[in-house]
């Protein structure tokens, strides 16, 4: 005979798992579309960046630096925005508009934020299961966007490398932010109301589909790039939602632990995700200069301060 408390925990998770899911699906419907976005370059190009949106991060707002890659760097990018917390659904479209490009010789990636970062994981790990056949028939392997061709990564706002001795709860809380970002549709990360419910709704998420596990395994896994890729960190000491002594250790890990060659640059004054909104022309000629080869030594202490 079933326990009241069993029945009473089964009842719990069902319920839970019914929220979570109107709660994925009214995000992905509220926001953008799970679908990826070609733009060729004015001019021929023949590297690729993959561009991957931040947490509610709209079209029209990612659309700047698309436009820039498009009519000034003069490079064909695919971008996706990525509904949180789950990141897989743009993982086959993105991986279906690939499939129809076949002249690249070298791939950038360009993640903003935690969710930018998990989806280029995400793209990964799903080639690394088996290659993906687009619907033309093409198949796409691991080496053939991850391989030699993948060149350049460009981290904005991200990664805070997962802490190990954080609780179920306290991880929970941490997502909330963001997740409270994107219900109210503003740079506010926390509420009376929305913040205890995310905390609550990502608890059953994570019980139920692993959601933050997954995500903190795939940030974690920045910590394995290949050695042949260049990495550009772009942060802030103003972002409240990733700290910059976050990203300064990842960055203290790749080069001391890892033996790797970062550069970076740290603004004063740029909220999470704004710096190329505030800073256009120091942001867009950094990777202007990264993606042409040109080192800069000593510059994850670098700081810019505003001229605005």
């Amino acid at each position: 005979m079933v326990s009241a408390t069993t029945a009473l925990a089964a009842t719990t998770v069902a319920i839970g798992g019914y929220a979570i899911d109107s709660m994925r699906k009214e995000i992905m419907e509220s926001g953008v579309p799970a679908e990826a976005k070609f733009r060729k370059a004015e001019g021929e190009s023949n590297t690729l960046v993959l561009v991957f949106g931040w947490a509610g991060c709209l079209w029209k707002q990612l659309d700047k630096i698309l436009d820039w890659y498009q009519k000034v760097a003069k490079l064909d990018t695919i971008s996706a925005i990525a509904p949180f917390p789950s990141t897989v659904p743009v993982v086959n479209p993105v991986l279906e508009v690939v499939s129809q490009q076949s002249h690249h010789d070298r791939v950038v990636v360009h993640a903003f934020s935690q969710n930018g970062s998990s989806t280029f994981i995400a793209i990964l790990e799903r080639l690394e299961k088996e290659p993906f056949v687009g619907s033309n028939g093409r198949e796409i392997k691991l080496e053939d966007l991850f391989g030699s061709k993948f060149s350049h990564l460009i981290l904005d706002s991200t990664p805070a490398l997962p802490d190990a001795n954080l609780s179920s709860i306290e991880n929970a809380f941490h997502f909330s932010f963001p997740l409270t970002s994107v219900r109210l549709q503003s740079p506010q990360y926390s509420h009376p109301f929305w913040t205890p419910f995310n905390t609550f709704i990502l608890l059953l998420d994570n019980l139920i589909y692993g959601g933050i596990d997954n995500l903190n395994r795939r940030i974690n896994r920045l910590k394995s790039i290949p050695s042949h890729v260049q990495i550009l960190v772009l942060y802030s000491s103003k972002d409240v939602l990733i700290s910059f002594t976050k990203v300064e250790e990842y960055i203290r890990i790749m080069k001391e632990i890892k033996g790797r060659k970062i550069q970076s640059l740290r603004w004063e004054d740029s909220p999470h995700v704004a710096h190329f909104k505030l800073h256009p022309k120091e942001y867009t000629q950094r990777i202007d200069r990264f993606l042409k080869g040109q080192e800069e030594e000593n510059t994850s202490t670098q700081i810019v301060q505003s001229k605005l």
